[in-house]
């Protein structure tokens, strides 16, 4: 079974410059989210962070456990080839997991995660039916509030008074139980729903308390889109150049490939947006580089639009 897992590391990992590079950076969420919602035990959790190993034997729970929890490193990562696989791997044996709370609870959150991939690929509906399928088997409080968090956020077109507070009333119940990974989600998001209604001020407030949560708990995925954000929000005050710098600085400490895949892209944006069109045509033909290197298909194709439109426009180039 080890080899099976070292099998799937080296797949999520390929053409990384070390191995497990990919699951250290997001292990402290994922199996921490684990241990929050109450599906691990704590002293598992640390084991898992400390070896890396999650076995010391056989178990259909943990062993289902261990594969949703690679794809939805893989989802996080944009690598949707590798996390649909993985995910079709455990619903094709969905029976295993009809017997007892322990894995009503595990299929719960196999229906949970694979509604989170089915929304980063806006198939609505599909994301729409699993997170319902999530909602009738989940039995802790502490995934229910999760699951019910989830979908209120989806739902969300507006920041009305009665969200707002509905909002607050969930960051205070993940922080009455622990679940700071996903009390500083909800801070980040609330910070998404005030930058979209201008109120950047009450953003910046929301922002720095997921920041601080996720600095000391270790969530690298988390803190990464932050400090995107973050950058994002000098681009949309029209301080492009203040923008690009603070991209560049956060570029140079990035490990991870998706994020620097990610900065490059909106790098490129602002350099055209500046008419800085050969700047513009190096940051992203970076992006899809690594996109494509690193199995990154959540940005290829706007990369790809990118770069051939640059070569297109800039270079007259249309081969």
């Amino acid at each position: 079974m080890s080899q099976k897992y070292n099998n799937l590391s080296n797949e999520l990992n390929r053409s990384q410059d070390s191995a497990k590079l990919v699951e250290d950076f997001h292990a402290a969420e994922s199996y921490g989210f684990l241990e929050q919602i109450g599906i691990l035990a704590k002293d598992r959790v640390e084991k898992i962070l400390y070896s890396g190993k999650m076995y010391a034997r056989r178990s259909n729970v943990l062993e289902a456990l261990n594969i949703i929890s690679y794809a939805k490193i893989a989802s996080r990562e944009g690598n949707y080839t590798f996390a649909f696989k993985r995910f079709e791997e455990v619903l094709s044996r969905v029976n295993v997991l009809k017997q007892g709370n322990k894995q009503e609870s595990t299929l719960s959150l196999l229906y949970y995660e694979y509604s989170q991939l089915l929304w980063q690929i806006e198939d609505i509906h599909g994301a729409t039916f699993y997170l319902e399928q999530a909602r009738s088997l989940a039995q802790s409080n502490k995934l229910k509030q999760v699951i019910a968090y989830t979908a209120m956020v989806r739902e969300v077109h507006g920041l009305a008074d009665a969200t707002r507070r509905k909002w607050l009333q969930s960051i205070a119940y993940f922080s009455k139980y622990s679940m700071q990974i996903m009390e500083a989600q909800a801070h980040y998001d609330l910070a998404q729903i005030f930058m979209a209604s201008d109120e950047i001020s009450e953003a910046v407030v929301h922002l720095d308390t997921a920041h601080a949560i996720a600095v000391t708990s270790g969530y690298h995925y988390l803190h990464d889109n932050i400090e995107y954000t973050r950058g994002c929000i000098l681009a949309n005050q029209n301080r492009q150049a203040e923008a690009l710098d603070f991209f560049a600085n956060q570029l140079e400490a990035l490990e991870n490939n998706y994020f620097k895949s990610k900065f490059l892209l909106k790098m490129a944006l602002l350099e055209r947006e500046r008419d800085n069109q050969a700047q513009a045509l190096v940051h992203a033909r970076e992006s899809l580089e690594l996109s494509q290197r690193f199995s990154i298909i959540s940005q290829q194709a706007e990369a790809g639009m990118l770069v051939a439109n640059l070569y297109h426009r800039f270079k007259s180039d249309i081969t």
